[in-house]
């Protein structure tokens, strides 16, 4: 996932293309433990220096699918939770984190909003002076 996403980005210094690429490749070993961790946490638990971990966080690319694998992380969470009211088996704070996973995935929400949307425009027709 991540390494195919550094592999992709257009990194002219090749230095910095390695770069990349290992840090893609620890952060995409240490899952998913490594989705809630900061900057200076990788820093410390991996190498590299917090600037660079910071820049790789950063990149919008590693970001959305940072953002995606923990919407999807929470939603799962949610479900679970929910199975586990149908079998009777849950108290009312497992519910409430329920419901708020829930409302707050932006996986769910993205899902919900992608809408087709069609633009139409009318150019009108050139006057002949």
């Amino acid at each position: 996932m991540f390494m195919d996403i550094v592999r992709e980005l257009p990194v002219d210094n090749r230095i910095q293309r390695m770069l990349l690429n290992n840090m893609a490749k620890i952060y995409e070993e240490n899952l998913p433990d490594s989705l809630y961790l900061n900057q200076y946490q990788l820093a410390e638990n991996f190498g590299y220096t917090h600037q660079d971990w910071n820049k790789f966080l950063k990149l919008k690319e590693v970001d959305r699918l940072i953002e995606s694998e923990i919407a999807q992380i929470a939603e799962i969470g949610a479900r679970h939770a929910l199975a586990n009211l149908l079998k009777g088996q849950t108290n009312s704070a497992d519910i409430q984190a329920a419901k708020e996973l829930l409302s707050n995935s932006k996986l769910l929400q993205q899902k919900h909003n992608q809408r087709p949307q069609v633009v139409i425009t009318r150019i009108p027709p050139k006057r002949v002076s």
